[in-house]
């Protein structure tokens, strides 16, 4: 497979547009689909980018084989909101903004009585 078809493949696992994953990459989506059919390949800085926003990592847009996550949790979760922003329901976004900002508060307070029991 070549690295069109691995870029094309994630870029649907994600639910992209050609339009969305270009406008990510300060791209055109012509020049997007000219990578993905096999036309050009990207540059190397592009290649960069484009593992980054898919959340592998470039050795595996480039060579293949066993498709692999870039770095742990950090990929896992920024895959999850590049996904959630696409998402054109703004009702899903705000419950999962809420929902953040009420654990985030949370866990806030446990270490701050954390800190008060510890001291």
């Amino acid at each position: 497979m070549e690295i069109g078809n691995r870029i094309r493949l994630e870029r649907e696992e994600l639910g992209y547009s050609q339009r969305h994953l270009a406008g990510l990459c300060e791209i055109s989506p012509q020049y997007l689909g000219q990578i993905e059919k096999g036309k050009i390949l990207p540059r190397a800085d592009l290649v960069d980018k484009l593992s980054s926003v898919l959340g592998i990592t470039a050795d595996y847009l480039i060579r293949g084989g066993k498709r692999k996550p870039a770095s742990g949790i950090d990929s896992t979760l920024k895959k999850a909101f590049q996904k959630l922003l696409a998402e054109k329901n703004s009702k899903k976004k705000i419950i999962v903004l809420n929902y953040l900002r009420s654990l985030n508060n949370n866990l806030k307070k446990r270490t701050q009585r954390n800190k008060q029991q510890d001291g």
